[in-house]
């Protein structure tokens, strides 16, 4: 799957293919130019390991991490130039608004940025699902006035399927892998 301009895609995963899915989504976007993941799930410099061998350095220096797991674990963590740390999934006033200073940190870019959103599922375990409807909501809405394509991530569609009734219309279309692996 690949992001050819603008699109808005949500992409419903197993928790047995997430890691793997992950990674591919983020190399891929990463190989077309600057690209803000947004962690939920894992800290940062877990998800960069993983990266390293599947994409260069210089794709990995275009890489932006909004970081919700690490400051809330170690209580300690300073923003530095490719990240900045929310205060955790919980706080979606600190995640909105780094996500525009990410956006905004791309503004000059001439390959532009995307952006992965990882997890949709886990914000669902720290906030109501209205709350996180409504985040989503106003995030794709912000990211489509920007031209700014983005992949959203969901893992266990069974599981979620009435938070997926609500959000499946603000994307442009949904990817489902939810095969067995």
């Amino acid at each position: 799957m690949e992001l050819t301009g603008p699109e808005l895609l949500l992409v419903v995963t197993t928790p047995t293919a997430y890691q793997r899915e992950v990674t591919t989504l983020l190399a891929g976007l990463l190989r077309r130019g600057g690209c803000i993941y947004v962690s939920v799930n894992q800290p940062c410099d877990t998800v960069q390991r993983r990266l390293r061998g599947a994409v260069t350095d210089a794709e990995l220096e275009n890489l932006f991490c909004i970081d919700c797991v690490s400051k809330p674990v170690t209580g300690t963590q300073e923003d530095c130039r490719n990240r900045v740390y929310v205060s955790g999934p919980s706080a979606s006033t600190d995640l909105s608004i780094a996500i525009e200073q990410a956006v905004q940190n791309f503004a000059d870019s001439p390959s532009g940025c995307r952006l992965l959103f990882d997890a949709l599922s886990t914000l669902l375990i720290y906030n109501q699902e209205n709350h996180v409807a409504q985040f989503t909501h106003t995030t794709v809405t912000k990211l489509r006035m920007r031209q700014i394509g983005g992949v959203f991530i969901v893992v266990d569609e069974k599981k979620h399927g009435h938070f997926l009734s609500k959000v499946v219309p603000f994307f442009d279309s949904m990817v489902s892998n939810t095969e067995k692996t």
